[in-house]
């Protein structure tokens, strides 16, 4: 799969990790989801040792999705961050435990363990095409007082 011109981006420290990542849209042009309630990407990660970058995609998916978005690409629209760029900071114990381990249960990987994996000078860059319960993650966001409702925006 081809990267395109725009890629989501990240390079932030967020409780002395580095996220490093690019995010790409996959799926069919012009087509829309089956369910809204998910979404599909490619994930690139990089790192030194090929299976912890591997892992470290998953984390990096979800971080993308809450504080990134994915870009508009080939036919497909943009999908907004779901928080602002400073939320980590601002709950920074609630997303250090989240990014230990509830995180997983939001995402699946859709190539069935097969990476795309490119070894570069000094690094791993590892592509992984994964599906995200937005709904869902979402749901736990709201429970968990971290994004509130629109309704409560207006009041």
């Amino acid at each position: 799969m081809a990267l395109g011109a725009f890629c989501a981006q990240s390079m932030a420290k967020d409780n002395a990790a580095e996220y490093n990542y690019e995010l790409t849209r996959a799926g069919v042009p012009g087509v829309k989801s089956r369910d809204p309630n998910f979404v599909i990407f490619v994930v690139y990660s990089y790192g030194k040792k090929e299976k912890v970058t591997t892992e470290v995609c998953k984390r990096n998916a979800i971080h993308g999705v809450l504080f990134k978005g994915l870009p508009a690409e080939d036919g497909m629209s943009a999908v907004p961050a779901l928080l602002g760029s400073d939320t980590y900071e601002v709950h920074k114990d609630y997303f250090d435990d989240f990014f230990k381990s509830s995180y997983l249960q939001y995402l699946e990987e859709t190539n069935k363990g097969m990476h795309d994996v490119m070894k570069l000078k000094k690094e791993y860059k590892i592509g992984m095409k994964v599906r995200v319960n937005l709904k869902a993650l979402k749901e736990r966001l709201r429970q968990d007082k971290i994004l509130a409702d629109y309704k409560e925006l207006f009041m």
